[in-house]
C-alpha cells in the first residue's frame, strides 16, 4: 500500500511502500513502462556493482504504471542540508566530489555508450536547426573515450544523507563514457 509522499522529480514521484521500502512511480503513465524498464536494467546493474544506492527489489504494474521498487534510505538530501555559508557549500562540495570521484573509480565492464546516447539526443532534438545538429555531433566525435561510470543526474538532491553515508539515489541516466562528461553535465546542473 502506498505511503507518504518522499519526493517528487522530473519523470516520478517516490512514496512509501511498507515499512523498508519505496515506490518510485514516473508521471508519464504512457511512458512508464519504457522508463521503468531503462531504469530497471540500471538499477541491476548498479546492484551488481555494490555502490553507494539503494537496492533495487524490483517492477511492479501498480493502478496501470510501471513502478520500480527499491530499499528505503533514511535521512535528508543533500540540497536540503546546504546552507548559504562559505563552511557549508565548501563541506558538501568537497563531500560531493569524493562521491564522484568514487563513482567514476568503479571498474566497468561495458562498452562506452554516452556518446551514442548525447549523439541520438542531438539528433532527435527539434529545437535544435540540424546545421547546429551536425555542429555539436562533429564537436562530440572529437572527445575523448572513456569507460567510467557516469551517473549523468548527479546533484545534491540526488545524495540522501543516511546515518550510514551518503547514498546516491536516481540511476535512471547512467551511462559509460568519460568522467568529464559526467563532472560537465553536473557543473552545469549547479
Amino acid at each position: 500500500m502506498i505511503g507518504e509522499l518522499l519526493g517528487i522529480g522530473n519523470t516520478a514521484s517516490v512514496y512509501e511502500w511498507g515499512k523498508t521500502e519505496v515506490i518510485k512511480i514516473f508521471h508519464d503513465q504512457s511512458r512508464s513502462m519504457h522508463e521503468a524498464k531503462k531504469e530497471a536494467k540500471n538499477a541491476e546493474i548498479i546492484n551488481n556493482l555494490n555502490l553507494r544506492a539503494p537496492n533495487y527489489s524490483g517492477l511492479l504494474e501498480y493502478e496501470g504504471t510501471s513502478c520500480l521498487i527499491y530499499e528505503k534510505i533514511y535521512g535528508p538530501t543533500m540540497l536540503k542540508q546546504i546552507e548559504p555559508t562559505k563552511l557549508s557549500v565548501s563541506h558538501y562540495a568537497k563531500l560531493m566530489a569524493q562521491l564522484h570521484f568514487e563513482l567514476h573509480n568503479i571498474e566497468i565492464k561495458f562498452n562506452s555508450n554516452l556518446k551514442t546516447e548525447l549523439t541520438n539526443k542531438i539528433n532527435t532534438a527539434e529545437v535544435i536547426k540540424e546545421y547546429e545538429k551536425q555542429i555539436a555531433v562533429d564537436v562530440l566525435n572529437v572527445l575523448p573515450e572513456g569507460n567510467a561510470l557516469c551517473h549523468y543526474d548527479f546533484h545534491p538532491g540526488n545524495i540522501i544523507l543516511s546515518s550510514n553515508g551518503p547514498i546516491i539515489i536516481d540511476w535512471m541516466n547512467v551511462l559509460v563514457g568519460n568522467q568529464a562528461a559526467d563532472v560537465t553535465r553536473t557543473s552545469m546542473m549547479i
